[in-house]
């Protein structure tokens, strides 16, 4: 492959890394709900959202950071056109190969443990840990990649690789694309225009027009930035604008609720990244480490989460001890921990052995 004088490639984003980390962090805040499911998607009688752990410092990511799923898509098309649309024609198979190094070991890998950590509680417990549709058919959904392509009952065994799953689909949506227009310049922006005017029409219809129309906007967004069109120097004097409306937005409760304020939303929080990335006098390699574990961070907390609520669960501890600041800070630690050495002994290893085929 060749790299196109039209579309220059910039190096590696930090900042932009760094957000798809803190993206997965939002998501474990979020998630830190769990702890006091007494069943499957069922809350202990006396739950208070306000119970978790500095929940004024935190309450934006405690109530609303679902949201980052959506970022991660918008980030996702960003990332994928800054790798691909450098360069003057893509390899379907290299392609294809390469995301599936990407997604499928460490998927595999944490949904057999998943598998492994829901037939403990059955059998100690009498009972799955947050998620109930633990069965061979959601099993097999989960395994192919299609566990939220409308055909599940519901979230099922690592239920978040269910964003993954409907990112599949834009995978195989931007690689046919490319090879088709070979530019994806026009095509991508007029996709991209049909696919959200159709999801507000429909309410945005289901989630795989959702994450299209996220996943394009994100490559449309690189497009304007890093294609002829070129708006660096346009976001050079917004980013201060866009910098006081976030803050200002974090600073009310972000009421985001969907649609096109998230989308909105999401696409200031990213091309501030891309600002601070051109501005940066140094590298960052905390924000690089951060990028390079997200994936993990996001596919290891909820094993962590089953297994610590079996334990508590087994030995009848009270569930209010989730309660306390350092309950928080030991699953993020614990999260980051593993994920951490997944990537450096089982992630990187074999996505090198699976590119070397």
């Amino acid at each position: 492959m060749t790299t196109s004088n039209k579309y220059p490639f910039r190096g590696h984003l930090e900042a932009v890394d760094g957000l798809r980390g803190f993206a997965s962090l939002a998501v474990l805040f979020w998630h830190y709900q769990h702890f006091y499911y007494l069943l499957p998607g069922e809350f202990i009688p006396d739950f208070q959202r306000s119970s978790q752990p500095a929940f004024l410092v935190f309450k934006s990511l405690y109530e609303r950071g679902n949201f980052a799923v959506e970022l991660f898509w918008l980030l996702s098309g960003f990332v994928m056109a800054h790798v691909y649309l450098s360069r003057d024609e893509l390899n379907i198979l290299t392609f294809a190969k390469r995301r599936f190094a990407r997604i499928f070991p460490l998927h595999w890998l944490t949904l057999i443990v998943v598998a492994a950590a829901q037939y403990l509680s059955f059998v100690y417990l009498g009972h799955f840990q947050i998620y109930g549709n633990n069965d061979l058919f959601h099993f097999i959904l989960n395994l192919v990649g299609a566990a939220h392509w409308g055909f599940q009952d519901g979230f099922s065994f690592n239920a978040p690789f269910w964003s993954v799953s409907v990112e599949l689909i834009s995978y195989i949506v931007f690689g046919v694309t490319f090879c088709i227009f070979s530019r994806l310049q026009h095509a991508c922006v007029v996709f991209t225009g049909l696919l959200i005017f159709v999801g507000f029409r429909a309410g945005w219809g289901s989630y795989i027009t959702l994450c299209l129309s996220y996943f394009f906007s994100g490559v449309t967004l690189w497009i304007l930035v890093f294609g002829r069109f070129k708006i660096l120097w346009l976001l050079h004097r917004l980013a201060a604008v866009f910098y006081f409306l976030i803050a200002g937005a974090i600073l009310g409760g972000v009421g985001l609720s969907g649609g096109v304020e998230t989308l909105l939303f999401s696409i200031m929080i990213l091309m501030i990244a891309i600002v601070i990335d051109f501005h940066k006098t140094k590298p960052w390699p905390a924000a690089l480490f951060l990028g390079k574990i997200s994936f993990g961070i996001y596919l290891w907390h909820i094993p962590v989460q089953i297994f610590t609520l079996i334990v508590i669960k087994y030995h009848e501890i009270d569930i209010q001890i989730f309660n306390s600041i350092f309950s928080l800070a030991i699953f993020i630690g614990a999260t980051m921990a593993l994920s951490c050495l997944s990537f450096y002994i089982f992630e990187r290893p074999i996505r090198s052995w699976l590119s070397s085929m």
